[in-house]
This record gives C-alpha cells, structure tokens and sequence, in this order.
C-alpha cells in the first residue's frame, strides 16, 4: 500500500511539477507550527479582549504597531539575506548579520525617547514609560531575531517550528495570566511580552551560535540586506501606519480594528510560514511557478473566504462579546482578499530568493506609494476611516499579486 501510495504522489509530483515528498516532510513541520500559532494566538487574543478594557487593549497594540515600524532600524532586509547566504552554504553570514542588526537597532533609541517625551508631554505617564521599555528591550527583540531566518534557510523547518510554537505558547501564556491577575495594568502587560521575547531571543541565538558550521561568509549578504531593508522601508510603514494612525485619534477604535486584522493576519501568517519551506528551493535552483499552481491557490483561497464570511461573525461575537461585533463586520469585509493571500507569499519568495531587483523595487517601493495614493483619495472621497483601511488591504495584496505573477510565470531552466 506505501508503495503504491509513493508511486502515486511521484506521478501526481511530476505531472504538476512539484516535488510533493518535500513539501510534504517539510510542510507537515511547518503547518503543525501554524495550526498550534492559531490556536493559541486566537485563543489569546480573546482572553486579552475580555479581561482587558478596550483601551488598555488599544494601547497594547498601539505599542506592537510603533515596534514593528521601528523595526526597520534593525535592517529586516538581514533575514532574507541571510536565508538566502545559508541556503548557499554561507553559515557565517549569520554572525555578521546579526551583529549589523544589533548594532543598527541602537539608532532606534533617540525615536523611542522623542516619542516617550510627546506622550509625557500629554500627561500619558504610563504610556510614556511603556515606550522607554520598549527602547531598552528592542535590539534584543529586533536584533536577535535572525535565527528564524537561518533555520528556514538552512531548511531545517522541524526546529524552527518547535522553537518558534514554544515561544508562541509562552510568551501568550504568560500574557494570558498577567491579564487575568492584574487585568488593567498596561505597564506589566508590556513588560512580560518583552522581557520573555529579548530573553527566548537571546537563548536561540547562542544555541544556533553553536551549531554554525565553519564556512565562509556571502560577500554579498549585508549590501543584499541592507539593499533589501531600503526597498521594505515603505512596506513597513504602509502595513503599521494605518494603525497608528487610528490609535492616535481613537484607541477604542484601534482595539476592535486589530481584533479584525489580527484574525487575517493569523490566516496571512499560517500561508506565509508554510510557503517558507519554498525558499531554500528557490535560491538553490532556478524553480518556475505555473498556471496551476497560481490557479489551484486562488480557488482554494475563494474557498477558504466564502466559508469564513458566513460564520465568522456569529463566531466573532460569541468569543469576544457583542462589544466586538464591528469587528465581525470588519473582518467580513476583508476576508474576500484570501485568494491573493494565498498567492502572493509563494511568488515573493521566488522574487526574494532569486534577487530579482528590479521585481522587488517594484513590491517594496512602487506598490507601497501605489497602495497609499488610492488609499488616501478613498478617505478623502468617503471620508472613512474604515473604507481607508479596507482599500488599503485589498489594493496592496493584488498590486502585489500584479507585479509578481507575469516574471513567476516566465519559463526558466530548471533542475
């Protein structure tokens, strides 16, 4: 019967082009580490909303959004440079980017004071200290982070899924508990998230620190990364600005948006991390994406999206209370962006992996400009903030879908 089932998957394999006992060993580790991510994300998430008022709960996500927007301090562009340097066999790139990455971090530090100074200025105290915590811990969050980057790009999916499912479970776990005894305390809610994450960070760091082999090291990967890091720059913005944005007008506001976003963004991150397992193969060989492949991904993205349209809001509002309902109907709206979600992530890592330049100027600099323009003439026409927000979901993903499909379908040399 295993034999059979062999020779049926190697046919199955070769008449789409796929070699489906990789993904298969691989994507298994891979989708494990996403099915136990949401769960407990979405499990979380939930106990977070209800134990928590709508302002606290805001002002905790205001404080992710200011982090990840200030992460481009830290040179992001270093992870995929580093995947792609230790796909190569260049293990020793990894220090070099990391110490770059920790060093630049530090840059982050005058942002953090001035926006500390501001909030202090307007009699939020807490918040105020909230952001000089999130200055001292950043490097270590930012900084350290690069071994995801060196797992996935040494394809060893296995260890990054249970060390990135530990950390999940823990850090959330521990965010769960700190909101459930002292329930409106924002100061020690955000000190558990980053102590934990600096400290898990640190550890995994010196535990691949140990496991480098004895190679040499990409000429190329810190100008790639640094490259990469100036052509992500309005990425970041765009995917933090929108938040911060409504954060700053109306926290209340921001908490139910990123109940919405967050459960998309769950769904986003279970395709993302999958398609991982992808760029190893991507930057040893010349792989082509066909047709197929892009059609097969969009159905099942439409598929996934109509059945999360009808039963996601009853849901929605059971776990996180009827005072979240205009989340519900948020996340209705924006579920029908699935089908390029579903897409875009596997032809981003073709274009990443293969320095196609030209195609990532286009993904990380035109597309971002291209996505706020329409965004702002949307706000200035209706004058709502939520129409803002959902064209800017859907116009980003299929500009993005646009940009990266015609040089994925062209025919290469394969292996």
């Amino acid at each position: 019967m295993y034999k059979i089932l062999v020779k049926i998957f190697e046919k199955i394999g070769t008449k789409v082009k796929i070699d489906i006992f990789y993904y298969i060993r691989n994507g298994f580790w891979m989708t494990v580490n996403q099915v136990v991510n949401m769960i407990i994300l979405f499990f979380s998430s939930i106990v977070l909303a209800r134990y928590l008022s709508k302002e606290i709960y805001g002002q905790y996500q205001l404080m992710l959004a200011i982090m990840s927007m200030m992460a481009i301090f830290s040179l992001p562009g270093l992870n995929t440079a580093v995947a792609r340097a230790v796909a190569k066999g260049f293990d020793k790139s990894y220090l070099a980017a990391v110490r770059t990455s920790v060093k630049y971090s530090f840059f982050s530090l005058p942002v953090f004071i001035i926006i500390s100074i501001w909030y202090f200025w307007n009699a939020d105290y807490i918040f105020a200290i909230v952001m000089l915590c999130a200055a001292l811990f950043f490097y270590q969050i930012f900084g350290l982070n690069t071994w995801v980057a060196y797992l996935n790009g040494k394809a060893r999916f296995k260890e990054y899924a249970k060390l990135n499912s530990l950390q999940t479970l823990i850090t959330n776990s521990l965010l769960i508990t700190a909101a459930m005894i002292v329930q409106n305390n924002l100061l020690i809610i955000v000190l558990v998230y980053l102590v934990f994450n600096s400290f898990f960070n640190t550890i995994v760091h010196f535990y691949v620190k140990k496991k480098l082999s004895d190679t040499a090291e990409d000429p190329e990967c810190i100008e790639y990364g640094k490259f990469m890091t100036k052509s992500v720059l309005l990425s970041v913005l765009l995917e933090n600005i929108d938040k911060i944005i409504v954060g700053f007008f109306d926290i209340e506001t921001l908490a139910v948006y990123s109940i919405a976003v967050k459960l998309k963004d769950i769904i986003k991150s279970f395709v993302k991390d999958f398609f991982a397992i992808t760029f190893p193969k991507f930057a040893q060989q010349k792989r082509r994406i066909t047709g197929l492949h892009i059609f097969l991904l969009m159905l099942l993205g439409l598929f996934c999206s109509t059945i999360l349209f009808f039963i996601s809001k009853p849901i929605i509002i059971y776990f996180y209370t009827e005072q979240y309902t205009e989340a519900a109907i948020i996340f209705e709206r924006i579920i029908f962006v699935l089908p390029f979600i579903f897409v875009v992530p596997l032809l981003m890592n073709k274009a990443l992996a293969q320095a196609s330049r030209d195609t990532i100027i286009y993904i990380r600099i035109l597309v971002p400009i291209f996505t706020l323009t329409i965004s702002l003439i949307v706000f200035w026409l209706t004058k709502s903030s939520l129409y803002f927000l959902i064209t800017k979901i859907y116009v980003f993903q299929i500009a993005n879908f646009l940009v990266l499909v015609r040089p994925s379908l062209i025919p290469v040399v394969e292996n």
